[in-house]
């Protein structure tokens, strides 16, 4: 389990002007995405639905940038490039499928 902070909160303040509701707000709407998207890799994973994994850690990854949260960012990142490359390669799925495995659970902790 990893010490860093989820979300960098003076640097999400900024993105929203200091307006703390409207980070509420925003912070709810990427728990849901998270959400739907922790279902789709699932989903990905259970398939080797690479395309789709990828795909929902990219909608991730935007909203976690825009709130500064950093490492849920990092981690979709990879997952994301990881999907898309096991998509188009299939001699990399084997492999990469063991990275998505082993970042999503570090993801889930955040």
């Amino acid at each position: 389990m990893s010490n860093e902070a989820t979300i960098n909160w003076n640097e999400a303040m900024k993105y929203v002007d200091g307006d703390q509701e409207f980070l509420d707000e925003v912070l709810q709407d990427l728990l849901k995405e998270a959400d739907a998207a922790e279902d789709d890799i699932n989903d990905g994973l259970a398939r080797n639905d690479f395309y789709k994994i990828g795909k929902a850690a990219h909608k991730v990854k935007g909203s976690a940038l825009y709130l500064s949260c950093e490492n849920i960012a990092r981690v979709s990142k990879y997952m994301q490039n990881w999907g898309d490359d096991a998509d188009k390669d299939p001699s990399l799925r084997t492999e990469y499928k063991k990275k998505i495995i082993a970042a999503f659970e570090e993801w889930k902790v955040y």
